[in-house]
């Protein structure tokens, strides 16, 4: 695979910076790091992004829904905190992958990986169910 293209959205400008810079040394390329005070100020399907990161403390399922819906790419969730509605909440509203933890450059990689071919695979079935829903109308 070759260096995924990131959009990283947090929620504080501290913590944005905080992932920006350990992120610096890895071999990702960040197009765009942003928090969401600052998210509407960015039109986020001008830049070509492979994946979109949340890095969120505390998801509210508005956030998570708006976030999902925005963007016509694989969405992984990193949450320090997290309860099993939550989870299952942000994976029924089109969150890609959930991951309980703050981003970690160590692990990152394989997640984005796993997180792209999912995503594949799940515009793949859906698109055979529409063709295969279409050709029964």
């Amino acid at each position: 695979m070759s260096i995924p293209a990131l959009i990283i959205i947090s929620d504080s400008p501290k913590r944005s910076e905080l992932i920006e810079a350990c992120l610096a040394n890895e071999q990702f390329q960040i197009i765009l790091c942003t928090n969401l005070n600052h998210l509407s100020q960015h039109c986020i399907q001008n830049y070509d992004a492979d994946i979109v990161l949340l890095n969120f403390e505390h998801p509210h399922p508005k956030m998570i829904n708006d976030c999902a819906e925005s963007f016509d790419l694989p969405v992984v969730l990193f949450s320090g905190t997290a309860d099993k509605a939550s989870i299952q909440f942000a994976l029924n509203h089109g969150i890609t992958n959930f991951i309980e933890s703050d981003i970690n450059p160590k692990t990152l990689n394989s997640i984005i990986e796993v997180s792209i071919t999912q995503f594949k695979k799940h515009k793949a079935l859906e698109h055979a169910l529409n063709i295969a829903t279409s050709k029964l109308a």
